[in-house]
């Protein structure tokens, strides 16, 4: 069975996403992205090695993706490396993790 992501956790850094960024500056032809970072984790413990992924909800918005390292952290990153996301609203994927549920404890017959 695949691990499962905790989806309060991924609406919850979607939403302090929103909370926190502003929107475009007047003036320029392209939105900036916002540094973006967070941790992700599976039963609270850190997920390593998923791939979180932000998919923008209106046409004009950008994708943005990013690796988790072994403690769960996470940067996102639309252009440049590292560079975050553009403001807007996203829907979030996350794929893989080195995480893995703990096998079930059989006792002997």
């Amino acid at each position: 069975m695949p691990p499962t992501i905790d989806r309060r956790a991924i609406t919850l850094l979607a939403a302090v996403f929103l909370a926190v960024t502003t929107g475009c500056s007047p003036g320029t032809t392209a939105p900036t992205p916002t540094p973006v970072r967070g941790t992700l984790t599976v039963k609270g413990q850190p997920a390593g090695g998923a791939t979180v992924v932000f998919h923008p909800t209106s046409e004009s918005g950008q994708k943005a993706s990013g690796r988790t390292e072994a403690n769960g952290e996470f940067r996102l990153t639309t252009v440049r490396a590292s560079d975050g996301a553009v403001p807007g609203e996203y829907a979030v994927t996350v794929a893989g993790s080195d995480a893995s549920p703990t096998p079930p404890v059989q006792s002997a017959p």
